[in-house]
């Protein structure tokens, strides 16, 4: 079972594993934000805020009063080195310690598809997981790099991304987003599944964007100089129709797996790569299919600590693939 919980946490949020930047994971809905709402609400609490804090063991759940956010299913945060919450983002805007807008964070990534989620009452967030990413710019000890999703309003796919700089980081500011609204535009990207893991010399960053068909991984590399796309590498396992999934290193950074689930021919396809930390390259590509029940959601997968097992998951299985046999061999586990 803790498997399985960690499995579909993973899924619901990104985490940045380094230090304690990923102490605290800022959840739950605003509907429950005033002390009316959550008074009427506290039988079931169903949308009470809350944050998940790891600095206390076991961990901690601590409700909140007076979020502003309702994250749907895209979401990221960034901790100070010594775990407190510095900010967060649901992909349409960036938040700070305390919950409310960073500094010029009330739209990042505004156009028309961030206007077709807009709420008099609520500041939803994009529901697709693993559409943002928060990470220490490299050589820039006050800033954070953020990555968030590209949406097509009429199609209603990714199609790229936006990218920004927040600063205020080391110095005991107030979050305050300084440059946003990049663009890199890609046409077709899977949705969500934007993953990254430092590179081996533990200050640059290494982050993968997948086409939207499964077959291309563009490479990125993030340092002191910026963003730059490193390479394009046609290496998936085709796929066709509406996709769900996501993406994982493995802990030391030497694997790389996607889980792309395809709701209408009802399969997905998860690949396991070698990669290489240094050069960013991806390699041996390995897929196995799993069967996807109709409209089922929670495809996700994870490595085990010690990289011997990857564990993948739809809403009502669980598979270990244990990587340490010749061909991967994969059976069902029960939880």
């Amino acid at each position: 079972m803790r498997i399985l919980i960690v499995c579909i946490i993973i899924f619901k949020c990104l985490v940045v594993k380094a230090q304690k930047e990923d102490y605290v994971w800022p959840l739950g809905s605003a509907k429950g934000s005033s002390l009316e709402q959550m008074k009427a609400d506290s039988i079931l609490k169903r949308f009470w805020p809350f944050d998940l804090n790891f600095n206390e063991d076991p961990m901690k759940l601590e409700y909140k009063l007076g979020r502003i956010s309702d994250p749907n299913g895209t979401l990221s945060s960034v901790c100070k080195p010594d775990g407190q919450l510095f900010c967060y983002t649901h992909g349409r805007s960036v938040f700070d310690a305390n919950s409310q807008f960073a500094i010029n964070g009330d739209t990042v990534g505004y156009d028309i598809y961030w206007s077709l989620w807009s709420s008099s009452k609520y500041n939803f967030g994009y529901r697709i997981p693993q559409g943002v990413i928060l990470l220490p710019y490299p050589s820039k000890s006050d800033s954070i790099f953020f990555m968030a999703m590209k949406q097509d309003h009429i199609q209603d796919v990714q199609t790229g991304v936006y990218w920004g700089i927040i600063t205020g980081y080391k110095n005991g500011s107030r979050a305050n987003v300084v440059n946003k609204d990049n663009v890199i535009d890609h046409k077709f990207l899977g949705s969500g599944m934007t993953k990254a893991v430092r590179h081996a010399n533990g200050r640059d960053w290494w982050i993968i964007l997948i086409s939207g068909d499964n077959t291309t991984y563009y490479t990125y590399l993030l340092d002191a100089s910026g963003l730059m796309l490193q390479h394009t590498q046609s290496i998936g396992k085709a796929q066709s129709g509406f996709n769900s999934g996501n993406a994982a290193f493995s802990y030391d950074g030497s694997r790389y797996v996607v889980i792309d689930g395809r709701y209408i021919p009802q399969q997905a396809v998860i690949s396991i790569y070698d990669f290489d930390r240094c050069s960013g390259r991806l390699s041996n590509p390995h897929h196995k299919e799993i069967y996807i029940p109709k409209f089922a959601l929670g495809q996700s997968v994870v490595f085990s600590p010690n990289g011997k097992y990857l564990y993948a998951n739809h809403d009502t299985l669980l598979y270990q693939i244990d990587l340490t046999k010749s061909g991967f061999p994969m059976k069902e586990i029960a939880v």
